[in-house]
C-alpha cells in the first residue's frame, strides 16, 4: 500500500511539473519521473525508468545523472555487480566528455570503499 501511495504521489507530481514551468522539454520530463520514484524509495521502478531515459536519450543532457542514480538504485536493490558496472560507466562518461565531474566525484568515494 505504501508503494502504491508513493507511486501516485510521484505520478501526480510529475504531471504537475510537466504542465508547469519545471519541465522545459520532453527530456526534462523523462528524467523528472524516475527522479521522483528515486526520492520516495521506489528503486526498482526508478531503475526501469532511468534505463528507459538512457535508451531514449543516449546523448542527453542528464545522462550522467541518470547513470549515477541508476547505480544508486542497483546498490539499494543489493545488485552490487550491476551497481559497479553502472558506476564504471559514470566514470567513463565523465572522463570521455571532460564535462560535468560532479557525478564522477560523487561516485569515487563509494568506489574506493568497495575496493
Amino acid at each position: 500500500m505504501r508503494n502504491r501511495c508513493a507511486l501516485w504521489t510521484v505520478l501526480l507530481g510529475t504531471a504537475l511539473s510537466v504542465s508547469g514551468s519545471w519541465a522545459d522539454s520532453v527530456e526534462q520530463a523523462k528524467i523528472d519521473f524516475p527522479d521522483g520514484l528515486f526520492r520516495v524509495g521506489l528503486d526498482e521502478e526508478a531503475a526501469e525508468e532511468y534505463r528507459a531515459y538512457l535508451e531514449e536519450f543516449p546523448d542527453g543532457q542528464y545522462v550522467a545523472t541518470a547513470l549515477y542514480r541508476l547505480g544508486e538504485c542497483e546498490y539499494a536493490l543489493q545488485r552490487y555487480e550491476a551497481a559497479l558496472e553502472v558506476f564504471d560507466q559514470v566514470l567513463a562518461k565523465g572522463v570521455e566528455e571532460g564535462g560535468d565531474t560532479r557525478a564522477v566525484e560523487a561516485v569515487l568515494p563509494g568506489m574506493l570503499e568497495t575496493n
